[in-house]
């Protein structure tokens, strides 16, 4: 089992993988992916290396306001904390992935890693426009970035039990975990259903995923997608869709494999991607990641202008590719 360098079936064909039959073809399909390499970096670069490590807000900001009001209503800075983590980490991990993606475009092989990757990076492009949503309340804000901090700890500590990792790690975790619990059932309304929905004397579940804080309940996979995908015109089911497409594509499915997989002329399996698939995974990925980082230097109020007119050209130069 092998891939291919893609290459174009022959002067008229639009399918990659396999050996082209002119050299022309293949030359032009090259230069197309690595300028779709040369944007997605471009996109990263924006977060990465052209916004200032230490944030210079506005007063009239809509973090300055929710600070004033969590310091007010809780007496701590501690929910800043929480968003401001969540969603400068979240980015930063998405700009690595555009990154990884225009990598893997300019070695010319392996394309079905892509859904891979796009599918990363709207997940994690989802859990801040949830969280960064301009159109919830401070309290809402709050409890989502709560809930986000807590379902992090919770999977975690998962892992690190399954893996039977050093006890006091998994202690100090513990601790810290389950201070931040408390601060949420401290300062929020917190429902814990209980852990077996279908016994009435079952106790409250400890998998916080499950818990609802202040009416916000924690987004599935599924839903994160459509938070990523919402502001590109992709409704709600289109977003579902999606996102079970870039899953199938990402998981073992011998079903989906059948879109790229053909056997070569010596019996080797080869995977192979047309200019419209790859087009599409690079316009998911650094639009998606745009959006996400529109909303950050929007709630920040942080050189909103002049990243959001340098997003907007790299957009306009990918539509120009079209």
């Amino acid at each position: 089992m092998r891939y291919r360098i893609p290459r174009r079936n022959g002067p008229t064909g639009d399918k990659l993988g396999g050996v082209a039959q002119s050299s022309e073809p293949a030359r032009a399909i090259e230069a197309l992916v690595d300028a779709l390499a040369d944007l997605l970096e471009e996109c990263a670069d924006v977060f990465l290396e052209g916004l200032p490590t230490s944030l210079e807000t506005s007063p009239g900001s809509a973090w300055a306001a929710d600070r004033t009001a969590w310091k007010t209503a809780y007496e701590s800075d501690d929910v800043a904390g929480w968003v401001s983590e969540t969603s400068a980490i979240y980015l930063a991990e998405s700009a690595h992935l555009l990154r990884a993606f225009a990598t893997l475009l300019r070695s010319h092989r392996v394309f079905a890693a892509q859904d891979i990757i796009v599918r990363s990076v709207i997940e994690r492009v989802g859990h801040v426009n949830w969280i960064l949503d301009h159109r919830i309340s401070s309290e809402q804000r709050a409890a989502r970035a709560g809930l986000e901090l807590a379902a992090s700890f919770y999977t975690y500590r998962e892992a690190l039990h399954l893996l039977d990792a050093d006890g006091g790690a998994r202690g100090d975790l513990r601790v810290e975990a389950r201070a931040q619990q408390r601060q949420l059932e401290q300062w929020l309304d917190v429902v814990q259903p209980p852990e077996n929905e279908c016994d009435n004397t079952s106790a409250p579940t400890g998998d916080v995923r499950r818990w609802v804080v202040a009416g916000e309940r924690f987004p599935t996979l599924t839903g994160s997608a459509e938070h990523a995908l919402e502001h590109g015109g992709i409704a709600k089911i289109a977003a579902q869709g999606t996102y079970a497409g870039l899953s199938g594509f990402s998981h073992p499915n011998v079903a989906f494999s059948r879109e790229h997989r053909t056997i070569d002329e010596g019996g080797h399996i080869t995977f192979r991607y047309d200019r419209e698939s790859i087009e599409k995974a690079v316009r998911m990925a650094l639009l998606s990641f745009a959006d996400g980082v529109k909303h950050w230097v929007g709630y920040y109020d942080s050189d909103q202008v002049r990243v959001i007119e340098r997003l907007d050209d790299i957009a306009g130069r990918l539509d120009a590719r079209a």
